[in-house]
């Protein structure tokens, strides 16, 4: 049997080279920012696996291994000799006198803490479960806006951490969602308990996340719904059998997962109150110590900036999010280099080194070039991070209307017309930093000659704010994104349903992209 393709392994970050935790969560937060963009239903549940390396059964890790190339002898040697291990306690009072371990039967499973091959083996345990879940049709089914590229994925993991997401499609009711994760749940569960392994449902939370187009405070827009206004339940199954209730989160509370503290809404206050505790925290610290200048410039770029650095690939922190989390810093950091604050200039203090600057980091262009990796390393890539990004980008890109590729466009008068997300953020960021980032051409052109693209004429026009946004409403409404799509064969009249805001058969528009679901505007 050949070993399964690198593509086997796209939703596991664990226990590979060049995978970092921040990627993994980054795929989270791109997901939830799609199904903002799209307003497609769906459900995440985020799950931890019970002490994954010492309950790995070992004719199960055999099997895998064989399956991905290894000899035979290899698994009956390491399997074998863990099995029959003596093992000893050692405490400060010396060694124990008894072992416990090679005379059971059966013999004691798992593969060691500390086992080098541990992570490799849990890796290809795991992987399997995951496709026995997609060919069952689990998990979330994708097609970019524009270029229609399909890809289809169950979850998310590292090691022992996972978030399943599952969706039943843009029309699905609340009942079909939470049966349907509630199944996907179960198989998950049942494929881990058939390794050896098993959830914890107190570590485990979930989410549904269903959008409505309604008017709250005077305000027609899509907004989330709560658990009470669709209402849900789903059971997880813990190490002793037992079914037990798992906690639900409205689309608005952050949860820790892997370091980042991420929220369905997209709302970033949880994660700047966080980073802001840990610069007080050090900034306490370093106040009441002896530092001398030098120590205390180490203290800070080596401590509490790595701290800092570590959740900004997934974060849209604004420039006031940023001098917020810093001022505990700027307030203690600056004196102890022997510079007043708040007189000193930024730009010295921020500059480098090699220019005569201070070389204090900026949290805010830091949080920039992080993204701006994160697009240049898989912004092509066929991985999952590159499909979410993509996918993320094109969404965006139909919602806005323009034919300016996106992030060259000009933000000031499209920025509101975009949903919060992480690459709203980074438009904003690369145009307010004077950068320009080159992706691929999108796949779409005018439909005739002297077409045009309806929001660019729109703001030709002069119009702007309120009244663009209100424009580009109509224009999500109708699924349409040129003037050829909203004229008739000719070109010198607009079509009567277009015109009164009604739905049309003959719109070639529908099926020439992927829509989000339509907005409803209120009758004049």
């Amino acid at each position: 049997m050949h070993p399964p393709k690198k593509s086997y392994f796209c939703s596991c970050y664990g226990s590979r080279k060049r995978r970092r935790a921040s990627e993994c969560a980054l795929n989270k937060v791109l997901t939830t920012d799609i199904l903002r963009t799209t307003h497609q239903p769906a459900s995440i549940c985020c799950n931890d696996a019970r002490q994954c390396y010492d309950r790995i059964v070992h004719s199960v890790a055999n099997i895998c291994m064989q399956r991905m190339g290894a000899p035979p002898e290899v698994p009956k040697l390491l399997l074998g000799t863990i099995a029959e291990l003596q093992r000893y306690i050692r405490t400060a009072f010396g060694d124990s006198t008894n072992a416990y371990g090679a005379v059971r039967f059966p013999p004691l499973q798992g593969i060691c803490q500390g086992n080098g091959a541990g992570p490799a083996i849990w890796l290809i345990v795991s992987a399997p479960v995951i496709e026995m879940l997609k060919k069952e049709g689990y998990g979330l089914h994708l097609e970019s806006a524009i270029s229609k590229e399909y890809f289809h994925f169950l979850c998310y993991t590292f090691v022992d951490d996972t978030d399943l997401v599952d969706s039943r499609g843009m029309w699905a009711s609340d009942e079909e969602i939470t049966e349907s994760m509630q199944e996907a749940l179960d198989h998950w569960e049942g494929g881990i308990r058939a390794t050896g392994g098993a959830l914890v449902p107190s570590k485990s939370y979930w989410y549904l996340i269903r959008q409505e187009w309604m008017k709250k405070n005077r305000k027609w827009g899509w907004y989330y719904r709560s658990e009470e206004e669709a209402p849900g339940e789903l059971t997880l199954r813990d190490h002793t059998g037992t079914h037990q209730t798992l906690e639900r989160l409205n689309p608005e509370v952050a949860k820790e997962t892997l370091g980042v503290w991420t929220t369905i809404d997209g709302n970033m206050h949880q994660n700047k109150m966080q980073l802001r505790a840990k610069a007080q925290k050090w900034a306490d610290q370093v106040r009441t110590g002896r530092l001398s200048k030098a120590a205390a410039f180490i203290s800070l770029q080596q401590t509490i900036m790595k701290a800092l650095e570590y959740p900004l690939m997934t974060t849209s922190f604004s420039k006031q999010d940023c001098f917020f989390i810093m001022k505990p810093i700027l307030t203690v950091a600056l004196p102890k280099l022997g510079y007043p604050y708040p007189s000193f200039p930024i730009r010295i203090r921020h500059g480098p080194l090699m220019m005569q600057g201070v070389g204090l980091p900026s949290l805010w262009h830091r949080q920039l070039a992080h993204k701006l990796w994160a697009c240049l390393a898989h912004g092509t890539s066929p991985d999952l991070l590159g499909c979410n990004l993509r996918a993320s980008l094109e969404a965006l890109q139909l919602t806005v209307g323009t034919q300016t590729h996106l992030l060259d466009a000009d933000f000031q008068t499209l920025g509101k017309l975009a949903p919060p997300s992480w690459l709203t953020e980074l438009w904003y960021s690369c145009q307010d930093s004077h950068m320009k980032m080159q992706f691929p051409a999108l796949p779409w052109k005018l439909a005739r000659l002297e077409d045009r693209f309806l929001m660019d004429e729109f703001v030709k026009f002069g119009f702007k704010g309120g009244e663009l946004k209100q424009l580009n409403e109509v224009r999500l409404s109708l699924s349409v994104l040129r003037l050829s799509d909203i004229t008739t064969g000719e070109g010198n009249e607009l079509l009567q349903a277009a015109y009164q805001g009604e739905s049309f058969t003959d719109n070639y528009a529908v099926l020439e992209f992927h829509w989000s679901k339509p907005p409803v505007p209120p009758k004049a």
